[in-house]
């Protein structure tokens, strides 16, 4: 959504969008169970994606400038308006994205639903193998990048070691990631990039 042409962008969208379509009713056909074109669920889905990547980012190479961080906001701003939501449900700037996030962190407490679905993801019965030998540091991870209550409510272990382990892992990829060839380290953009096919042009 950051990377793509306007036409990859568009094709992104609308792929999103027959996903999200049938996503309006609760499981009776009620009217009041999740709807996927919710501005207010669309921009917790963005922020989420948006603190994840700056708390990585961050972690590996250190604090952002303030100018990168601001383009980096601008850009995040531009993936939750291309996906539906309304541009004046983006927090102005980084003060009032702040001020959103710790508001609605410090009230999340997951509940016995969130914590199965937690556990299908990080713990899959199938799959590819490589995938499942992988899903013990993606867990690990996940752990470490949680804020401390949230990561209590899912019931992760983490003490002072997993913690010192996470640290020294974030900073082995700090002095690793810089050194790769750059067509590995633009690989997963650009193999996915590389299959957004543009819809042709109606006549």
């Amino acid at each position: 959504m950051v990377y793509g042409t306007e036409a990859q962008v568009a094709a992104v969208r609308r792929a999103v969008n027959r996903a999200h379509a049938p996503v309006r009713r609760g499981p009776h056909g009620n009217s009041k169970g999740y709807n996927a074109f919710d501005a207010d669920s669309q921009l917790w889905v963005v922020a989420t994606l948006y603190d994840t990547a700056v708390t990585v980012y961050e972690q590996v190479h250190g604090p952002l400038d303030d100018e990168t961080a601001d383009a980096m906001y601008r850009d995040y701003a531009r993936i939750g308006t291309a996906l539906q939501l309304p541009p004046d449900k983006w927090p102005a700037d980084r003060a009032a994205f702040a001020e959103y996030w710790d508001a609605h962190v410090s009230r999340l407490q997951p509940d016995e639903k969130a914590r199965k679905i937690a556990g299908d993801l990080l713990h899959p019965s199938a799959g590819p193998a490589l995938m499942r030998l992988a899903m013990p540091l993606a867990r690990f991870l996940t752990a470490g990048l949680l804020p401390e209550h949230v990561r209590e409510g899912f019931g992760f272990t983490w003490g002072p070691g997993q913690a010192r382990r996470f640290e020294q892992t974030m900073r082995l990829v700090g002095r690793v990631y810089p050194r790769l060839p750059q067509r590995l380290r633009h690989w997963p953009k650009d193999y996915y990039l590389s299959h957004i096919k543009p819809e042709a042009p109606h006549a």
